[in-house]
């Protein structure tokens, strides 16, 4: 067999693939999963295509170790790959890390097919705006990067549909009859019943009635009737809570995210005693916590509540706009991070120390104002430690 290491993000070996070169069964053997290596939770290339994926703006999706190569081979750089399973959630979740968009690059076999169909309702819960390619001739991407290249190849993923698209001129069918339509209404609503972003939702409402050639209002009330939630664009505004997000605080939570085996030292330092915003340090906590119990961090399992959704999104916002982290500097970025957040707080303190001292003098509590100046000495001894 031919073996391929299998590394996590962090480029650390957890597992090895192997494929038959001759005649054989199983064709793919991988290792078997562990607390280290679960195959759901893990993107075959994304320790090396991370950079590009940023880069580039987008990810594309392949199912095969081959396909993942030939296309590096051939100049793609931002490509991951499933390994021999589904597409989950904890995938994308991954990917969330780098970018929301994602080509979908599917084998053109039933197959391949199946896989993209199932993964249509993943995309759009996980609010991930998505295309999907099913290349012609019955070609996979590795071959038809050998047969075509690398620029007809781009030029393909350029033009892909949106995913709802995919959805609506694929899946559903072409509704000429009236049982026809009757039967992609029925269809639609379970799919609708499954969007949460309520403008995607809308906007593939509108496309269903534009496919069927009915009014958008009366798709709507016939959706509303069968109890699919459709809210209005001014309800949606409403919900939108503003989360204060201290650039500095925020910081070390997108480096824990992104390197949870740093949560150890977060702990041991008790730095999250020195976030001033309970909400990032409620939410270093829960990322602590996770990594201790899990071995990894999942921002939709450690903020899954719905009051936790806007918190949940904005870091979501950050984490793709975050320039990307240097592995080779991370260790003075965590140790200038740390040191940052806890002047703030001395700062804070002396604002406060000094506030409670005008008061004490001005009412004139001696004892009081006696206990506050040793406090501001012990604070000020501590403060200079930092340097």
């Amino acid at each position: 067999r031919l073996i391929f290491p299998i590394e996590n993000v962090f480029s650390e070996i957890v597992a090895f693939g192997g494929r038959v070169m001759e005649k054989g069964e199983p064709k793919y053997l991988n290792s078997p999963e562990s607390p280290v290596y679960i195959k759901g939770k893990n993107l075959y290339g994304l320790n090396k295509a991370k950079e590009e994926i940023r880069k580039k703006g987008f990810a594309l999706i392949v199912e095969g170790y081959f396909d993942l190569i030939s296309l590096w081979n051939a100049g793609i750089g931002n490509v991951v790959a499933t390994l021999g399973t589904a597409l989950t959630r904890e995938h994308l979740e991954l990917l969330r890390r780098y970018t929301i968009e994602v080509v979908a690059l599917f084998d053109p076999d039933e197959a391949g097919i199946k896989a993209l169909d199932r993964s249509l309702e993943l995309f759009l819960s996980t609010q991930m705006r998505a295309r999907a390619l099913i290349l012609p001739e019955g070609c996979d991407p590795d071959d038809y990067v050998k047969k075509y290249g690398k620029d007809k190849l781009n030029e393909l993923i350029a033009h892909s549909p949106a995913i709802s698209d995919y959805y609506i001129d694929n899946v559903l069918g072409s509704g000429k009859t009236f049982e026809d339509k009757r039967d992609m209404i029925k269809t639609a609503m379970e799919f609708i019943n499954k969007i949460d972003d309520e403008i995607e939702k809308n906007l593939f409402i509108k496309r269903i009635a534009e496919k069927l050639g009915i009014n958008e209002e009366l798709l709507k009330k016939e959706l509303h009737k069968k109890g699919v939630q459709i809210k209005s664009k001014t309800t949606g505004e409403k919900q939108n809570i503003k989360v204060h997000i201290d650039p500095v605080e925020v910081h070390l939570i997108l480096l824990l995210l992104e390197y949870p085996q740093k949560t150890a030292q977060v702990k041991s330092e008790k730095v999250l005693d020195y976030f001033l915003h309970a909400e990032l340090k409620n939410l270093g906590e829960k990322i602590v916590e996770a990594y201790k119990l899990l071995g990894f961090v999942d921002i939709n399992v450690v903020l899954s509540s719905d009051s936790d959704r806007s918190l949940r999104e904005k870091i979501y916002q950050l984490r793709i706009n975050e320039p990307p982290a240097d592995d080779k500097t991370l260790e003075k970025d965590f140790a200038d991070t740390i040191r940052k957040i806890k002047e703030k707080w001395y700062k804070d303190q002396h604002r406060q120390l000094k506030f409670k001292l005008a008061q004490a003098q001005e009412s004139g509590n001696e004892e009081l104002s006696h206990k506050l100046l040793c406090e501001k000495e012990k604070i000020l001894t501590k403060e200079r430690e930092l340097h």
